[in-house]
């Protein structure tokens, strides 16, 4: 029965059913599987492919075509489809590391805690690129040895109570388009945040330098848009003048992240991709202080979507079932 589900994940993916293998397999394995709902948001065209995988494993299973001209407002549409009090957002190339994830983070929210987030763990370690990437998206949430308090929470993979999220209405989308944006107000009305280390993922990143350099250029310029609302002329000007004053805060802050226990073997072949995505972030950001989104945020969408194209033939296979 429906209020028997403890927690709905919602996914937003822009492939068809031959590329869940992998994530569903490890949904199918959470302890409370049976409690979760899994709301896939799609493309018409891979509509009725996903639908017909009717996993009888978890408690409930919709899948709805939506709006993917960007991934966060499918996602928005997926949260608003939420029936339980937890939603869980997650990402079709991001993988629960322990059965009882899904268990752990519905527990978390016995407490006062407005959202849970994961420590992230790389599901492609193998090449530097990857690895850059990782600490770039990720870099505040890699390690932890305790659970508690927390400014953030990874985005795109963390859980939040639905009702905070569905008073935004009409706003989720624009909302979740920068998550760092919702968080910053939750934190503003007094909630709070958890991280927990035993509540792990490991995502998949691009291993390919090309499209990488594309990826963190559009990010760099979508977060300067979303940043820059309400700003006067002269700020949006000096902040784009300030880039590479950015390029290089930021890149000695990701190195220090890298320097922790989980990452810190990987930090000498990941510095050369670093430098070169976080020129082309520093310039994205320019670029967006001075003139918005440009109108690319579907491009980016669409980079987001492709992902299995730019791993190495070695890495796709991690969209398979790891049990067959």
């Amino acid at each position: 029965m429906m209020s028997d589900i403890a927690a709905s994940v919602v996914l937003v993916t822009g492939d068809g059913a031959d590329h869940l293998a992998g994530i569903l397999a490890r949904l199918r394995h959470q302890t409370i599987a049976h409690k979760l709902e899994v709301i896939f948001v799609t493309r018409e065209e891979h509509l009725e492919g996903i639908a017909a995988l009717k996993p009888n494993e978890f408690g409930s299973f919709k899948v709805f075509a939506g709006d993917l001209s960007t991934s966060a407002r499918g996602r928005a549409m997926g949260v608003h489809a939420a029936t339980a009090p937890i939603t869980i957002l997650a990402e079709d190339h991001s993988f629960p590391v322990h059965d009882d994830w899904a268990e752990r983070i519905v527990r978390h929210f016995d407490d006062a805690w407005a959202g849970v987030g994961p420590v992230v763990r790389n599901a492609n370690p193998s090449t530097g690129a990857s690895c850059a990437t990782l600490l770039l998206e990720y870099g505040p949430f890699l390690g932890r040895r305790a659970p508690g308090p927390a400014r953030y929470i990874a985005g795109h993979n963390c859980a939040y109570r639905t009702v905070l999220l569905t008073a935004y209405g009409d706003r989720l989308g624009e909302m979740l388009e920068s998550e760092w944006r919702l968080q910053n107000e939750l934190h503003a009305q007094g909630h709070r945040f958890l991280v927990d280390p035993a509540v792990q993922v490991a995502h998949m990143n691009y291993s390919r330098v090309a499209p990488s350099l594309k990826l963190h250029h559009l990010a760099g310029r979508m977060f300067a848009a979303s940043r820059r609302t309400g700003w006067t002329t002269p700020r949006r000007v000096a902040f784009a003048l300030a880039a590479p004053l950015i390029f290089a805060k930021r890149f000695v802050q990701t190195v220090c992240e890298g320097l922790g226990p989980e990452t810190r073997g990987d930090l000498p072949r990941s510095i050369p991709p670093l430098g070169l995505y976080l020129a082309v972030s520093a310039a994205g950001e320019a670029m967006g202080y001075l003139f918005g989104t440009g109108d690319r945020e579907r491009e980016l969408a669409e980079l987001e979507y492709s992902r299995w194209q730019h791993v190495r033939p070695s890495e796709v296979d991690l969209q398979l079932d790891p049990s067959e």
